[in-house]
């Protein structure tokens, strides 16, 4: 996979992992199609990709696509809401 980007990869597999177990998939993703959702998701912050894997989680009823994760990313709220829900002090 790529380095030197915003969206680590740690954080961008354990997030995988749980959207895999959450929507329930029979098989995980297939490695190419990991390579392909981190390469158009790469850009994404550590935090604003976990805050709309949550989101996705809440409101979605599949496993989503690439585009659907760009929109949870417009949905958010600003940060320091998202902070205080967290209980994280701004």
């Amino acid at each position: 996979m790529m380095t030197g980007l915003n969206l680590s990869e740690k954080v961008f597999k354990e997030n995988i992992t749980r959207l895999e177990a959450g929507f329930r998939l029979k098989q995980p993703l297939s490695a190419e199609s990991v390579k392909v959702y981190y390469g158009k998701l790469c850009k994404f912050k550590d935090d604003v990709f976990s805050d709309a894997v949550e989101l996705i989680l809440d409101e979605d009823d599949f496993f989503p696509s690439i585009a659907r994760f760009r929109r949870a990313k417009k949905d958010l709220p600003p940060k320091q809401f998202r902070q205080k829900q967290k209980g994280v002090d701004v």
